[in-house]
């Protein structure tokens, strides 16, 4: 039988850390657009440039978040106890 070992636990957490990453980038590139839009500057340009940014975030975010969903089903699959049949 296999037994959750550290490389899961690294695995999840890498994976963690870089969805949080990513949540922290469109954070701050929201902060970025409200900057330039109260300066007045260029707010078409980089509104249409932050939004393109935030969408391509976003589906990287959900992208990762299915994939973390697949691995995990996939641990728990490898973690259940393998039925030894005998004739």
């Amino acid at each position: 039988m296999s037994q959750e070992g550290p490389g899961h636990r690294i695995l999840f957490s890498e994976a963690k850390s870089r969805l949080g990453e990513r949540i922290i980038s469109n954070i701050n590139n929201c902060g970025s657009l409200v900057r330039q839009v109260v300066r007045g500057s260029r707010s078409n340009e980089m509104l249409s440039q932050c939004l393109k940014n935030f969408v391509n975030h976003e589906a990287s975010i959900e992208n990762t978040q299915a994939n973390i969903n697949k691995i995990a089903v996939l641990n728990a699959s490898i973690l259940q106890p393998v039925e030894i049949k005998s004739d």
